[in-house]
This record gives C-alpha cells, sequence and structure tokens, in this order.
C-alpha cells in the first residue's frame, strides 16, 4: 500500500488502496519478493553459472586459453547470444578460482579511444603506465597538473593561472606519446596479473583504435614473462572486423564463436529457472517457448520472465501453453525498442496484412540468407495462396531500403536477403504468433 492508516475505513486510506490497486504496485511486490527478477534477466547478462547452460563448453575453452601463457580470447556473434553473459561468468570464475588476478571490466561505446582503454581500465587497477612519474589527473590544463619531466627532474606543478615551463610541456607531449603507443603501454602492463574484460568492442568508431589494440594484445603476449590477459567481446560475423583486420594477432587470440543455443539448452533454461521458484512448465510449454525464442537467450528470458511473473502473482506452480500465450503479449510490449520500431515500421498501412504474412514466412525459414525463391515457397505453403517472385518484388524492395525508414532485409545479392538483425526473425515470430487470428499456431 502506498500509505499505511488504523482505520480500515477511513476515505484517505480507502484513496490509497485503490490507488496502489491501479498501479499494480502490490503484484509487483509480489513479483520482487519471489526472486524471478534475478533468474530470468533478459536486459542483463547471466549472473548465476547454472542458467548459463548450453555454454559449458564454450567457458571451458576461455578458461583454458586465458590461464595459457601469451593467449588471449575474443568471443565473437550476434546480438543476443549471450556473449556479455559468458564475459560475465568468466570474470566470476577468475574472482572466485584465480583469486591472484584483478578484474577490470569495461564497456566500450563510440566515444572510446585508445588512451580511455589503457588509461582509464588501468588506472582503476592501480597500474600507472608512466613509470618514475605521476599521472596527469584532468586533461584540462587550467585546473592543474602534475607530470614528470622527461629527464625524470623534480616534478612541475601547474595551478589554475595556467603557466607553465616550456620543458613541461615537452613533459607533456612525452607522457601522452606514450600511452598512445601500444608497445610502451605493454611494456608497463604486461607483468601485471589482471584479467582485462573489454565488452562491445564493436561500438568503437575508430577502426585505428582497432589495429591499436590488437597491436597492444600482440605486444603484452610476446613478453615471454607475461601475466596480463585481454578477453574481449563484441558483435560481429567475423574475428576480424573486431581487431579491424590486423592478421598478426591471430596467433596469440583464440576465437569463440557463439552461435545460437540449441532447442534442449533453451528448454533447460527456463526449466531450471522455473525450479528454483518451484514453478513447473508442462512440455508443451517448454515447446512453445523454445520455437519462439529460435536459440536467443534473449528471448528465453523474456519470455519465461513473463510467464513466472504472471504464474507468481496468480499462485500458480504450473505454467502450460496457454499461460506462455497470455504473457506473450507483454513480451512483445517489453522487448527491445529497435525491434520494436523496426517492426512496427514496416507493417505500418499494411491494410490488407501482407507485409505481416511476408515476414512470417521470412521468420519461420531456417537460412540466414533467405532467397526470393525460399520466401515465395514460404509464403505459399504457409498461407495456402499462389504468390509469384514478381508480386513479391514491391514488397522485398520496401522491406529492404536503403533510406533507414523500414530496415528489416539487407540485399546481399539479387534476390538474396538477409534480417538486417539476426534477431528479428524471433521478434516476429513473439509478435504474431497464435494469438494472432492472422498466424497460423507455433504451438504444434
Amino acid at each position: 500500500m502506498l500509505f499505511r492508516s488504523n482505520a480500515k475505513n477511513d476515505p484517505k486510506t480507502q484513496a490509497a488502496n485503490e490507488l496502489s490497486a491501479r498501479l499494480g504496485i502490490e503484484r509487483r511486490k509480489k513479483i520482487i519478493e519471489s526472486g524471478v527478477l534475478e533468474t530470468f534477466t533478459p536486459h542483463q547478462p547471466v549472473r548465476a553459472y547454472e542458467l548459463l547452460l548450453g555454454r559449458e563448453r564454450e567457458v571451458q575453452e576461455i578458461i583454458e586459453y586465458l590461464t595459457t601463457p601469451g593467449l588471449h580470447v575474443l568471443v565473437f556473434g550476434d546480438r543476443g547470444v549471450g556473449k556479455s553473459s559468458i564475459s560475465n561468468i568468466v570474470g566470476q570464475v577468475f574472482e572466485s578460482e584465480f583469486q591472484d588476478f584483478r578484474i577490470i571490466r569495461k564497456r566500450c561505446d563510440n566515444e572510446t579511444t585508445f588512451r580511455s582503454i589503457v588509461d582509464d581500465a588501468l588506472n582503476e587497477a592501480g597500474i600507472d603506465i608512466i613509470s618514475g612519474g605521476a599521472r596527469i589527473q584532468n586533461q584540462s590544463w587550467d585546473l592543474g597538473a602534475v607530470v614528470p619531466t622527461p629527464l625524470g627532474s623534480p616534478e612541475e606543478t601547474w595551478t589554475k593561472s595556467g603557466n607553465r615551463p616550456a620543458e613541461s610541456n615537452r613533459a607533456a607531449a612525452n607522457l601522452f606519446d606514450r600511452a598512445a603507443s601500444p608497445a610502451c603501454v605493454a611494456k608497463q602492463i604486461a607483468r601485471e596479473k589482471v584479467l582485462y574484460i573489454l565488452d562491445e568492442v564493436d561500438l568503437i568508431a575508430s577502426d585505428e583504435v582497432r589495429k591499436k589494440l590488437a597491436r597492444l594484445v600482440r605486444f603484452v603476449s610476446d613478453d615471454t614473462a607475461s601475466q596480463f590477459k585481454f578477453l574481449i567481446v563484441g558483435i560481429a560475423k567475423t574475428a576480424a572486423h573486431l581487431t579491424a583486420g590486423h592478421k598478426t594477432v591471430q596467433r596469440c587470440l583464440r576465437e569463440i564463436p557463439l552461435k545460437r543455443l540449441e532447442v534442449t539448452h533453451i528448454k533447460q533454461i527456463v526449466a531450471n529457472g522455473a525450479e528454483r521458484h518451484g514453478l513447473q512448465l508442462t512440455p508443451k510449454a517448454l515447446d512453445y517457448i523454445a520455437k519462439l525464442s529460435n536459440g536467443f537467450p534473449y528471448f528465453t528470458h523474456l519470455i519465461a520472465l513473463k510467464a513466472a511473473e504472471d504464474a507468481v502473482t496468480e499462485d500458480r506452480h504450473i505454467i502450460d501453453i496457454e499461460h506462455v500465450e497470455r504473457s506473450r503479449h507483454r513480451a512483445v510490449g517489453d522487448a527491445e525498442g529497435v525491434l520494436r520500431d523496426a517492426y512496427m515500421n514496416a507493417v505500418r498501412d499494411d491494410g490488407k496484412n501482407q507485409y505481416r504474412k511476408i515476414l512470417y514466412a521470412a521468420a519461420l525459414t531456417s537460412s540466414d540468407n533467405l532467397t526470393t525463391a525460399e520466401l515465395v515457397e514460404a509464403y505459399n505453403s504457409l498461407w495456402n495462396q499462389q504468390l509469384s517472385a514478381h508480386q513479391l518484388g514491391p514488397y522485398l524492395r520496401r522491406l529492404a531500403s536503403q533510406d533507414g525508414s523500414v530496415g528489416i532485409f539487407n540485399r546481399l545479392a539479387s534476390g538474396v536477403y538477409q534480417f538486417c538483425d539476426p534477431r528479428m526473425p524471433s521478434y516476429i515470430r513473439l509478435a504474431q504468433s497464435s494469438g494472432d487470428e492472422l498466424t497460423p499456431s507455433l504451438q504444434q
């Protein structure tokens, strides 16, 4: 309740209770207290090893490589397959089993520079990359700084006045040059016992930054007494994209591609998570969630969370297929905005449901690269209609438009298409499942 009062019939208490009911406060409190939000985490990496099912082999390989002298690891794959979850679990393993390692975690973005990678993050681990001197604490000269002079003479201190001698200018330039050099940085950090987890490296805007990072990994590896380890994570079809094609790093950087999860593992994630809260899913409910997920743990956690929330608030212990179907509608609204927006743009003004039919047919195909012929066959089989490749053409051209207004498909070649976001088929299945009268049931 929002307010409490000793008088049950007090008008203020009644009003507060009514407001609490309208806002769903009691329902939300029950969900929080149940702990299901800690088990199924579609919006955060997995935190519990027992929920990272289907990735045991990859985790074992990563740990093996990271504990081998001279080797580092690059984990890559599609968005939503569990890359950050794996890096999170590996970090936990190192914290518990290799306690002499310090763990550094950094999430990259489009403003990440080489300086921010080697300076900010390594500073958190207590590593001073400028040997024998002090670090500049603020890049703005007029706020004051302390740096060593090039020849190791006493440090110069600048104040807000901004006055500084010429030799100190040269010292500052020298400091920045060394911090920007992969070879100089590697010399300072190589023998530190650190696991550096760099996530979302794909967001780094500059190829030059990724090349410098690759050179840094190689220089660290070249030190025969090196103990510093890199675990690099990012979205990519190939590892070369994340290293800007730097070939010399390949001998010391083991590549771990993450594929979509098998159906068996999807079901285990849901069943094991539900069991933690005294919940049980029927075989048909598990099958339905696996089909909707399409191999992506993100959707598995999203659908399972909504189904578990409903079960907890309704004091049910069994989740059947009709419960999953009911929860699916809420999962659609809670899915990532970029997927929802792209889909809604695609089906806007779709009075005859033609775009929905085409997208659903495409979502049910198993091929990553979809040909026009395959789509025509899937469409005609699904909807019991006769649509020709010529009739399909205008729809595909709009769905693959280059102006960014729709962005469902990439056109790879004449008559060959690929979903821009590999998670989109899962979202389409989620949005157009059996609850929509337009769509044949996925429950069979």
